[in-house]
């Protein structure tokens, strides 16, 4: 018999979720489960709206931080390297608060691997960070 499993507000975080049930026709994630796993029925059932949603919000997260990284970075005139090393600094605090805040230090509850939040959602804001960041160094700096 299956567990039932509150379903969240949309105010709160999504999960990935663990379902007991032996009759369920899902396929596993994956086809390294331990052998208690296939007598007791354990799947993995993800929601992939859940997933899609944490993505989005992760992805807006970073890229607003990069547009902030990127004022800051040039109104304070750094250029070459130590622009983007202040912005690898923002970004790793930024990812870090995520997993510890945001995810309860529970990541993969929330997303399918821990790359999804350290290098899919800095890598989201790079474009948006140089963009913002020669716009404000030239405004500041140049004119």
């Amino acid at each position: 018999r299956a567990r039932r499993v509150a379903t969240p507000s949309r105010a709160t975080k999504h999960r990935v979720q663990w379902c007991m049930n032996s009759t369920s026709r899902a396929s596993p994630v994956s086809s390294s489960r331990a052998p208690s796993d296939e007598a007791q029925g354990k799947y993995l059932v993800v929601n992939a709206q859940n997933i899609a949603h944490n993505a989005r919000v992760n992805t807006h997260i970073f890229i607003f931080l990069s547009i902030v990284s990127g004022i800051s970075c040039g109104i304070l005139g750094l250029t070459g390297v130590q622009g983007f090393a202040a912005h690898l600094v923002c970004m790793l605090i930024a990812a870090g608060t995520i997993a510890t805040v945001k995810c309860e230090r529970r990541v993969a509850l929330y997303f399918p691997s821990l790359d999804k939040v350290l290098i899919d959602g800095p890598n989201a804001g790079f474009g948006t960070f140089v963009l913002f960041w020669t716009l404000s160094y030239n405004c500041c700096h140049l004119y």
